[in-house]
């Protein structure tokens, strides 16, 4: 289904709404908005999100993102 939809976007220039928590499913040139209890915590590139979480990979940079502040 991933596949399908990912070649009607590059090919027909389809835009796309995906709500997910499998990171398997976001690709490297995916743009994200992650969501956590209601807020967004970061809309953008996926490697700006690693950069900006200081992670080297999705799980990690949501994990850190969404880390609760004590």
């Amino acid at each position: 289904m991933l596949a399908i939809i990912r070649g009607l976007v590059n090919e027909r220039g389809v835009g796309v709404l995906w709500a997910t928590h499998l990171v398997d499913e976001v690709a490297d040139n995916d743009h994200v908005v992650l969501l956590h209890k209601g807020c967004v915590r970061f809309s953008g590139a996926v490697p700006d999100l690693l950069e900006a979480a200081q992670a080297n990979n999705l799980r990690s940079a949501f994990m850190r993102v969404t880390a609760e502040v004590a």
